[in-house]
């Protein structure tokens, strides 16, 4: 995460519990990204906070630039996350595909 901090230039980082706090952060204007590498969160952690940062202008979609898809049987969210107050989303994307690169993180396709 520090190399992530320095090439997106994050000065300052908020430590939260829940992807759902996290996230409302971001949707009430306290933070202006959220971003979670980790496969390790479910449907059930991601539904309500993308909805609710959504609803306030922000942009929620996977490390990759994928929207989110809720209808398929793996309910494990391979691909981590982005969430931001929408502005700045796809300058963080730009910015994280060389970081992703570098590490050898690869997109899994899920059906």
């Amino acid at each position: 995460m520090k190399l992530i901090k320095e090439r997106l230039g994050i000065e300052k980082e908020t430590r939260r519990g829940s992807v759902g706090i996290k996230v409302g952060l971001v949707a009430m204007r306290h933070s202006d990204l959220y971003i979670h590498l980790s496969p390790r969160t479910k449907y059930w952690d991601t539904c309500a906070p993308q909805i609710i940062l959504e609803e306030a202008g922000g942009r929620f979609t996977d490390i990759f630039g994928s929207e989110y898809r809720y209808d398929l049987a793996d309910v494990q969210n391979h691909n981590g996350l982005v969430a931001t107050n929408g502005v700045c989303h796809d300058a963080v994307l730009r910015n994280l595909r060389p970081i992703l690169t570098e590490f050898g993180r690869l997109r899994v396709i899920t059906r």
